[in-house]
C-alpha cells in the first residue's frame, strides 16, 4: 500500500516538497491543515518554498539588528520555521510553535509577526511575517 503525504493532498504538492510538515502521512484529522495549506500559498502569492532568507535579508531581520533571534539558537519558539519566496519579490516567514498562549502571541507581535491560520498541526499555532 502506497504512503499518502500531506504535500501530495495539497494543491501544491510542487511547493510543499521537500518540507518538513509535507513530507509526513496524511491522516484525515489533517483535513483543515491542508486546507490552510492551500489557502497560505494563494493568500500571500507564494512562488516557491526556500530552505533559508538569502545573505542580505538575514542579516537585516535575522540577528544582526537583534530584531528576529536566529532560529537555529535554544529559542524553542521558532520552532517548525519555513520560508517562501512570492511572485511578488518578498520572503515569507513562518514559524509554528505548540501550545500558543498570550507570552507567545505577545512575543511574536513585538517581533512584527502576525498570527494567522495554523500550519501545521492543530495544536501549533502560525505566526508570519512578509519581508520586503
Amino acid at each position: 500500500m502506497e504512503i499518502i503525504t500531506n504535500r501530495e493532498m495539497t494543491n501544491f504538492n510542487r511547493i510543499y516538497k521537500g518540507s518538513y510538515w509535507g513530507g509526513f502521512k496524511y491522516k484525515e484529522e489533517n483535513k483543515e491543515i491542508i486546507d490552510n495549506r492551500n489557502n497560505f500559498i494563494v493568500d500571500y502569492n507564494i512562488k516557491k518554498r526556500v530552505t533559508q532568507l538569502p545573505i542580505r535579508r538575514s542579516q537585516k531581520h535575522l540577528g544582526t539588528n537583534n530584531r528576529i533571534p536566529n532560529p537555529k539558537s535554544v529559542n524553542s519558539l521558532f520552532d517548525h520555521m519555513e520560508y517562501y519566496y512570492t511572485h511578488d519579490k518578498q520572503y515569507v516567514i513562518i514559524a509554528s510553535p505548540y501550545n500558543g498562549n498570550a507570552t507567545m502571541n505577545d512575543f511574536f507581535d513585538n517581533l512584527e509577526f502576525k498570527k494567522i491560520y495554523n500550519l501545521y498541526y492543530s495544536n501549533a499555532s502560525t505566526y508570519c511575517l512578509v519581508v520586503n
